[in-house]
């Protein structure tokens, strides 16, 4: 909802009907919904701070060792470089097929530019009267000109499958986060449920911004 705050207009739809449509201040004073979705936004935000967690909760028993209430969650092990880096791979293999081709394509596009210098020295020679691996001037010119264009090519395609790969993971890793918080054991999600209304999903630019009021799933 920060977002909304500061943009030009906030359009705000319920059932796919725009029901709201103003700045921030101006939804805020005619008390709607709007302003409902802005103040329990923020009461959930500020769940922690306004509602510290009791000390029984994480308390014990004394003699029995029994906890008295729910006790906090342990905090899981610090992984090892070895295992944060076989956990992504886990993570990207769907997108092996296009991480392979992209280290291809990467990998010709640098042996094309390596010998683009090499057949200009070779061409070089060639022009002296001192031609390498019987090679002719014309010979040399022609092959760097096809490591240009190889290298244009290769270099095109390696970073449109580079960002492809990018974006990807990161929906994926977005899609993994959301559900994490979304499960009913999470904190995110038990805080969300004990407000009066689930939080709203939203899309906001600089000048609109448009706010549905459904609630989470």
């Amino acid at each position: 909802m920060a977002n909304a705050e500061h943009a030009d207009q906030v359009v705000v739809l319920e059932h796919g009907k725009s029901v709201e449509t103003g700045t921030h201040a101006e939804l805020m004073a005619a008390g709607g919904v709007y302003a409902k979705l802005f103040t329990t936004q923020a009461d959930i935000e500020n769940f922690g701070a306004d509602h510290p967690q009791p000390a029984s909760l994480t308390a014990s028993a004394s003699g029995s060792g029994a906890a008295v209430g729910a006790a906090p969650a342990a905090a899981p092990a610090e992984m090892s470089t070895f295992q944060v880096i076989k956990r992504l791979l886990g993570e990207a293999k769907p997108l092996a097929g296009l991480m392979v081709a992209a280290s291809t394509a990467g990998t010709i596009g640098h042996l094309a530019a390596t010998f683009l210098p090499v057949f200009g020295i070779i061409a070089g020679f060639a022009l002296a009267g001192n031609p390498v691996w019987g090679m002719s001037a014309a010979g040399a010119i022609t092959a760097m000109i096809v490591c240009a264009v190889l290298r244009g090519l290769t270099r095109y395609v390696e970073q449109y499958l580079n960002h492809n790969v990018a974006f990807h993971l990161l929906a994926l890793f977005r899609s993994k986060a959301f559900a994490a918080l979304l499960r009913p054991s999470s904190p995110a999600r038990a805080r969300a449920t004990s407000s009066p209304c689930s939080p709203p999903t939203w899309n906001c630019s600089k000048s609109s911004s448009r706010i549905p009021s459904a609630p989470w799933p």
